[in-house]
């Protein structure tokens, strides 16, 4: 397991703070369940005489739970505004082999093992979906993300470009909140 500790100074209410968050309270700890697992994707121990909250979840995650897990991290960090130790949470390393932690170093990592996923599907069969909605399907022959504009907010994120080929043609989408699934 790989564990994130994050020490404050004033005492929170963390019951609000996790269930908003989808955790479940039950035998002194917090869980996060996942469609996908037998095990909780994410545990979260208290200990209030340590004014200590440690997060630990499995070292054998996909890339959207890897996100996930680095989202419900930096939210927790922000409610309980303590210090946060990721040192036993290393993830992986950057281009420049940096080592990149579950907190520390996460948005340019996600950013660059993202890039290599999608360069790597082109000339690969690909479904193109805007949310749940299938958009179409076709091999791969470029894929783009452009850099977001504006201060960060949900309407100004990155913007995703891709070409394919279908049996009527190319055909390009553009738009955020655009993903590419490998058809096998």
């Amino acid at each position: 397991m790989l564990k994130v500790t994050i020490t404050y100074t004033s005492p929170k209410m963390l019951y609000g703070h996790f269930s908003s968050l989808g955790f479940r309270y039950e035998n002194n700890s917090y869980t996060l369940l996942s469609a996908t697992r037998r095990d909780p994707l994410v545990t979260v121990t208290h200990l209030p005489d340590q004014k200590k909250v440690i997060l630990a979840f499995p070292e054998d995650v996909t890339m959207e739970e890897c996100e996930k897990i680095h989202n419900l991290i930096a939210s927790t960090h922000s409610f309980m505004n303590g210090r946060l130790d990721d040192e036993t949470a290393h993830i992986g390393y950057d281009e420049r082999g940096k080592k990149v932690f579950i907190y520390r170093g996460f948005k340019a990592w996600f950013e660059y093992i993202s890039a290599a996923k999608h360069k790597s599907m082109e000339g690969q069969l690909v479904a193109v979906f805007h949310g749940d909605e299938r958009l179409g399907e076709g091999i791969l022959l470029t894929y783009h993300k452009e850099a977001a504009t504006g201060n960060g907010n949900a309407e100004n994120a990155p913007a995703v470009s891709c070409t394919i080929v279908t049996t009527t043609g190319e055909q390009r989408f553009f738009g955020d909140n655009l993903s590419l699934v490998p058809k096998v």
